[in-house]
């Protein structure tokens, strides 16, 4: 849970990293991404993941479920 996970040098949106709030709940591990953003179509998605962590065993091994919860869409003017 105190890890810091990356790719590519920049911090993970759905395990425990810099961009995440995590709480342990149960045998799980929950964490909250901060806001993001992704252009999907004409619109402007803004977005948190939603990760649990469970399932962990004594080999080191774990299964992580995320959701993307949208907060809002916003559509955009594209110029043609």
């Amino acid at each position: 849970m105190l890890g810091n996970w990356s790719r590519n040098e920049q911090p993970v949106a759905w395990l425990p990293s810099s961009v995440n709030n995590c709480r342990t709940e149960q045998n799980r591990i929950i964490c909250f991404s901060d806001d993001q953003l992704r252009e999907s179509g004409n619109n402007t998605v803004k977005f948190k993941t939603k990760a649990i962590i469970s399932h962990f065993s004594a080999a080191g091994t774990f299964t992580v479920t995320y959701r993307n919860l949208v907060i809002s869409a916003v559509s955009r003017d594209v110029v043609t």
